[in-house]
């Protein structure tokens, strides 16, 4: 069970132990039973007669149809965030006709936040999605949203700054409240009455999608705004920021104290390689995945250098440093892990949080900017035993998310589902902890009708991976609103240059996929979703 510290300004969350049908068949019941509420003609005013409303808090700077399909944004629609071929394409001429109305709102009087609404003209089903993902401020719009738009979903934009802007955030308490919670939560407001004014009636359902500081966004909406939204899915979440972004240094922090702790870039595939070996085939499926990272016991001794330090091995100081990046970050007086290091098999993107040259830089921007309020802050003179609590005392009230800030929406009857990919740095690990610490705290049947947990195998952080990293996130979460059923599996699958390779169900925490034992190991159909076996960690 997870130790828990809870600081006298706000409910906390630390970790500091170590924890051990076909889907084509439903997604066709599924979509055809959305309802179509807007049909040719049908909306109470015209795109363009917007710009005259009176809209409370709401200034609507434009108003114009865009037909099907023409529709331009000045800045890339494929963001760098995720791996190259790997992120589904965004096309923007997959876009249905529709409304596009950009709009500000004003969450304090210091700021006024930017957002566009995207109203299809005839195929509205009545419910409306929000996107935000890393590369998502500014209007960089990812396949999901056109996709959804193209269902019928009336679509939200954030065209103001979120994403590592805590420069911004640093200018005055309001504007740190705006950015970690209050802006976001002005801008559905405006999107929603905007929504009514056109179409005539209220936004039936209202869905999130977010992943990284998306999700974190999305934790913060259903904390601060249970009402909002009905159905949340969020991964990579970054839910507790000062915690999170301190574990992504503490790597580095490490092997600064060491210099000849450090490991060069170039061997990190070679450590990937060796765990796979010792643990790809522990499902009975040799795929450069391991599915269930808790039943790898793989030795980090056993990459120890027999004699000269070479390529394929390990010198005895970087063995500690291996070791310690997987045990996590730790409280060097107590002992404790405040935080887990990445599960077996996330080894390839361990580089960028691993180099004492320089920190990961949007964590180090955190710290920089709004806890120690310093340009020229250190972060090697972090103090793991100290400097921790005091950050999330500082910053915890605007931007984190606990266990227990969760029971107005559970409450309320929302959905949320949580996802992350077994090879992220912000790992599955971690919500086992904090999925525990909700069933502690409302009862494991209560926290199972509201909120889910969904890992997924070889995938690294929001993309990418070696597993299969692309699902249908708005599916599931609209099902489960709609039907009151969680999923009992997810379609998942890889795409190499926007082809299938091949498909896995997700099993929804705590079951894992197993393998029949026979059939073909690219198609989802021959696993099945098994209790998971106790495990090394």
């Amino acid at each position: 069970m997870a130790s828990l510290i809870a600081l006298p300004s706000q409910k906390v969350y630390l970790r500091i132990s170590q924890l051990k049908l076909s889907f084509a068949a439903v997604m066709f019941a599924f979509i055809f039973s959305i309802p179509i509420y807007g049909q040719p003609g049908s909306q109470a005013a015209s795109c363009e007669s917007l710009t005259k409303q009176s809209l409370s808090g709401v200034t609507i700077v434009s108003a114009e149809v865009v037909e099907a399909g023409v529709l331009k944004l000045p800045t890339p629609p494929n963001g760098p965030f995720g791996a190259a071929g790997r992120r589904p394409k965004a096309d923007l001429t997959k876009l249905p006709a529709m409304c596009r109305v950009q709009a500000t709102t004003r969450p304090s009087p210091e700021n006024e936040a930017r957002l566009e609404v995207w109203m299809p003209l005839t195929t509205w089903n009545g419910s409306m999605l929000t996107v935000t993902h890393p590369t998502s401020a500014n209007g960089n719009v990812g396949s999901e949203m056109i996709d959804a738009v193209g269902k019928g979903y009336a679509g939200l934009l954030n065209m103001s700054p979120s994403f590592d802007a805590w420069d911004i955030a640093a200018k005055s308490p309001d504007m740190l409240l705006d950015l970690g919670y209050r802006q976001h939560h002005s801008i559905l407001v405006a999107a929603k009455a905007i929504e009514k004014a056109f179409y005539g009636k209220p936004v039936k359902h209202a869905y999130y999608m977010g992943c990284s500081e998306g999700g974190r966004e999305g934790f913060n909406a259903a904390h601060h705004y249970p009402e909002d939204y009905d159905g949340l899915i969020l991964g990579g979440s970054g839910n507790q920021f000062a915690i999170i972004n301190a574990a992504q240094m503490y790597p580095a922090w490490f092997i600064s104290k060491a210099p000849e702790r450090f490991i060069p870039e170039k061997k990190w595939p070679m450590i990937h390689k060796a765990v796979l070996a010792a643990c790809d085939e522990l499902d009975g499926v040799k795929d450069n995945v391991i599915e269930d990272p808790r039943q790898c016991n793989f030795k980090p001794e056993s990459l120890l250098c027999k004699g000269a330090e070479g390529e394929e091995c390990l010198t005895a100081p970087q063995i500690e440093a291996l070791k310690a990046t997987y045990k996590g970050m730790v409280n060097p007086r107590t002992g404790e892990v405040i935080f887990p290091g990445p599960a077996l098999g996330g080894e390839l993107p361990v580089f960028e949080f691993a180099d004492p040259s320089k920190a990961m830089p949007p964590a180090e921007k955190l710290y920089k900017t709004l806890v120690f309020r310093d340009p020229k802050w250190d972060f090697k003179t972090l103090d793991y035993d100290k400097d921790i609590a005091m950050a999330v005392q500082k910053v915890g009230p605007a931007i984190h998310t606990a266990p227990g800030d969760l029971k107005n929406f559970v409450d309320r009857g929302g959905k949320m589902i949580i996802w992350d990919g077994w090879n992220d740095y912000n790992n599955p690990f971690y919500w086992m902890d904090y999925l525990a610490e909700m069933q502690r705290l409302f009862g494991t049947d209560r926290v199972a009708e509201h909120v889910q947990m969904y890992f997924l195998p070889g995938m690294q952080h929001c993309w990418g991976g070696e597993g299969c990293d692309t699902f249908d996130k708005l599916g599931v979460i609209s099902e489960w609103v709609a039907t009151g059923k969680p999923p009992a599996r997810i379609h998942s699958a890889h795409l190499d240059n926007g082809s299938v390779t091949h498909t896995r169900p997700v099993c929804p925490y705590p079951q894992v996929d197993k393998y029949k034992g026979s059939g073909d190991v690219n198609n989802e159909a021959n696993f099945v979703c098994t209790p998971a076996k106790p495990g090394y960690r």
